[in-house]
């Protein structure tokens, strides 16, 4: 029996995260028949995936390279690599490739981005560890330009999200006007801890986008440990009653989502859950992962760097406006990037079959 061993950001409480893992295990599991995964997991939580897993615990050194040395394919999946809060995740990452490739083992990155990675020590980090890697699969090409720029190209292919497979059903909700908008907040932090997130900056929003819209907000928090406090200390500011909704298992965010008319988010997998459902998006925030989805939706102009609450208003009423052409474009780029998103699963069958 082939055993594999996913490896990421799971167990903290972040529903774009534990999609990822889910999409990833089923994925390869419906390509791999007989497949045994196990998951590097933070206890003592348990992961929300449809295929069984075994888990083990990312902070024991030694349940981690018992797990690695008992594997036949390592599987590293998501936006693991980025300096912009601290080194420790690139370096926790990258010495988890290394124990791997110390036990002989394959290696896939599955869907992963690099964005961004800024200190030249890291850049020349990655250098060494990803040769050693058996497949590097990008979801962007902005990745894909950072690898050729730090000089990692042969074992580099493009692909996409592993969340654009999942699967989902059901029609989305039909309005005749925007009157529901699911808004997606994220709790940002300091270098030291402090403090960040524009909370006034969001109230005058929120107001902005019910006075000229005259639309309903529904919060929906993807990282429960993070977002659900803000959200709702935002909600209780407003002049209006809003929705706070809250997910019990990340397969949910999809029926909220689909309530919905618009999605304006600050978390990546929100905009690629809205794509998914062709829901007109905008985006809020200065991460790489961000623009380089929306460059290649070709909607680069829907992603503001920081919250300005006339000019959001004025963008979402003319999206809407326009959205039998915004959606004709976005099926047509989303249909390419979910065939690519499938050559993650067939990388990673390959390497086991082989």
């Amino acid at each position: 029996m082939k055993k594999v061993l996913v490896c990421g950001y799971f167990g903290f409480g972040n529903a774009g995260d534990e999609l990822i893992l889910d999409s990833i295990v089923s994925g390869l599991s419906a390509e791999t028949a007989g497949a045994e995964f196990s998951v590097m997991y933070r206890k003592p939580f348990r992961p929300f995936c449809r295929v069984p897993v075994k888990v083990v615990d990312r902070w024991n050194p030694l349940s981690v390279l018992s797990a690695i040395q008992e594997t036949d394919l390592l599987v590293c999946g998501g936006g693991l690599f980025q300096d912009i809060t601290s080194s420790l995740s690139l370096w926790y990452y990258c010495a988890v490739i290394l124990a791997a490739k110390a036990f002989r083992k394959k290696t896939l990155l599955f869907g992963v981005d690099f964005a961004p990675v800024s200190k030249n020590k890291n850049k020349r980090l990655l250098n060494k560890v990803l040769r050693l890697v058996d497949k590097i699969c990008v979801r962007s090409e902005g990745s894909l330009k950072f690898l050729e720029e730090i000089g990692v190209r042969g074992n580099v292919l493009l692909t996409a999200d592993a969340v654009l497979n999942y699967p989902y059903s059901g029609a989305k909700r039909r309005a005749a006007g925007l009157s529901r908008v699911g808004l997606i907040l994220k709790k940002k932090k300091g270098p030291s801890g402090s403090r960040e997130e524009p909370i006034d900056s969001a109230v005058e929003m929120c107001n902005a986008i019910r006075s000229r819209l005259n639309a309903e907000i529904v919060f929906i928090p993807f990282h429960l440990d993070r977002d659900f406090d803000i959200s709702v200390e935002v909600a209780g500011k407003l002049k209006f009653s809003a929705t706070v909704a809250r997910w019990q298992n990340p397969r949910d965010l999809f029926e909220i989502m689909k309530g919905t008319d618009f999605i304006l988010s600050q978390r990546y997998h929100g905009l690629v859950i809205g794509a998914m459902l062709n829901l007109p998006v905008m985006g809020i925030s200065n991460d790489k992962k961000l623009e380089y989805f929306f460059n290649e939706l070709g909607q680069k102009h829907l992603l503001l760097d920081s919250i300005d609450q006339d000019k959001i208003a004025d963008i979402m009423n003319t999206v809407w406006e326009w959205r039998s052409d915004y959606t004709s474009l976005l099926e047509k780029n989303l249909a390419k990037m979910r065939c690519r998103a499938f050559l993650n699963i067939t990388q990673g069958a390959q390497l086991l079959n082989n």
